[in-house]
């Protein structure tokens, strides 16, 4: 009696999380019900084939816990993914992810010794993740490292707030690891700068990419930085965001204005083929055909559009040399529905282009943006963003060895000078 009495328990508190985990994607009550249904047959079935393995994981790196999430995850967004870039279903899980990555923001927050900050630029909210202060001189803006993050989501859904939690992981580790390093003296403080941007279907491509472009000013103008104090990242659309944007800026300004580098996790690479991509083998990975294709179409509806991000913001465009870019780390999951992307991203920058400082870092295994996962529900993810610190960490110890290289330069051409001047 008491098992099934745990065994209703049981069954009505996961109905109830994936009722409202899910919720977003289904536009009736009914349907809802019946997405949850399902989502308990994946997860029983998960359990099951657990079992039957004797209670070994799919993958070494799999707990159960990050299994039966990923099952519950591939059912979502195989039945329903392609509602996530209509309006009404959009602003729910903007919503609903803003809530749950603020709540697991806040505690990562207190662990690591972060605050968060929010500020309105534009007509939208961005966030600021500093670190609490501890004797540092606030105005002192040369021994300071921005982290400017774009946030993914199908250019539709999700908010920045919900990469809280990976972005102050990542620069407590950039920060850490530059701690060790004796020639920094006093090591820079790293800071995350979540970047907003307007979203479809509301606002048509290419409003994000403007808006990124914007926020990358206002990090210069408003707070100050030079190119070199700031590192974009960013996950999956995001990513292809930051791609843009580099484009833009090589294009525009020149290689003076170029950022210190780029992180990307997981990206889209290919926005206008996303819609074609029907032969994509990612059995295990919780994003589906049918979710990749209303995102390509939700951003780039008609052939027009398509031709045009080719021509102004495809990185696999032929006009466009990737060897004149910044340094660029991308990472991939094996299982990654986007790894035969990631891999034409790296066969055009590497071979065709001939660049020699983009880096490729492919995780067996994992699926899409593993990093964003908690690590209580998947522990490997601190592997990845290590992984990520430790890109960001040399790429600040290599420009702060080329700004000493220049200070004693021009602290000699100084000394000639006054030399010359006192003969």
């Amino acid at each position: 009696m008491h098992l099934f009495l745990w065994s209703c328990a049981v069954i009505v508190a996961l109905s109830g999380f994936f009722l409202l985990l899910f919720a977003g994607f289904c536009s009736t009550p009914w349907e809802a019900w019946q997405l949850t249904g399902r989502v308990l047959a994946a997860v029983c079935l998960a359990f099951q084939a657990y079992r039957a393995r004797g209670y070994t994981p799919q993958y070494p790196e799999w707990p159960l816990r990050f299994e039966v999430l990923t099952a519950a995850m591939r059912v979502c967004t195989r039945t329903f993914g392609h509602r996530i870039i209509l309006e009404k279903h959009a602003r729910y899980i903007r919503r609903q992810s803003e809530v749950l990555g603020t709540l697991r923001g806040l505690l990562a927050c207190w662990r690591l010794g972060f605050t968060i900050q929010g500020v309105d630029v534009h007509g939208l909210e961005h966030v600021w993740l500093r670190r609490r202060s501890e004797g540092r001189d606030s105005s002192d803006k040369s021994s300071r490292l921005v982290v400017m993050y774009v946030h993914g989501g199908g250019y539709s859904a999700l908010s920045p707030r919900f990469h809280i939690d990976f972005c102050v992981t990542l620069a407590n580790g950039m920060m850490k690891l530059l701690a060790k390093d004796p020639s920094l003296g006093s090591p820079p403080q790293v800071d995350a700068f979540l970047v907003n941007y307007r979203k479809v279907p509301e606002s048509p491509y290419p409003a994000a990419e403007d808006d990124v472009l914007a926020m990358y000013g206002y990090l210069l103008h408003h707070e100050k930085l030079k190119p070199e104090q700031i590192l974009f990242s960013g996950d999956c659309t995001g990513a292809e965001l930051v791609l843009a944007t580099l484009l833009h800026l090589r294009s525009q300004n020149g290689p003076s204005n170029l950022p210190l580098g780029a992180i990307l996790a997981c990206p889209v690479v290919d926005v206008a083929a996303l819609h074609q991509e029907d032969a994509v083998n990612a059995e295990h990975c919780i994003l589906s055909a049918s979710l990749m294709r209303a995102i390509g179409l939700g951003y780039l509806p008609t052939a027009e559009t398509r031709e045009t991000w080719k021509r102004r913001s495809s990185t696999l465009h032929s006009d466009h040399d990737l060897s004149q870019l910044p340094p660029v780390f991308v990472q991939v999951g094996g299982l990654d529905y986007l790894l035969p992307q990631a891999r034409r991203l790296m066969e055009k920058a590497v071979t065709m282009d001939q660049a020699t400082q983009w880096e490729i870092d492919v995780h067996d295994n994992m699926p899409h943006v593993f990093t964003s996962f908690p690590a209580f529900v998947l522990p490997y993810a601190n592997v990845g963003i290590r992984r990520m610190a430790e890109f960001g960490a040399r790429l600040i110890i290599s420009q702060n060895k080329v700004d000493r290289q220049e200070a004693k330069s021009h602290q000699k051409a100084e000394d000639a000078g006054s030399s010359s001047i006192a003969a």
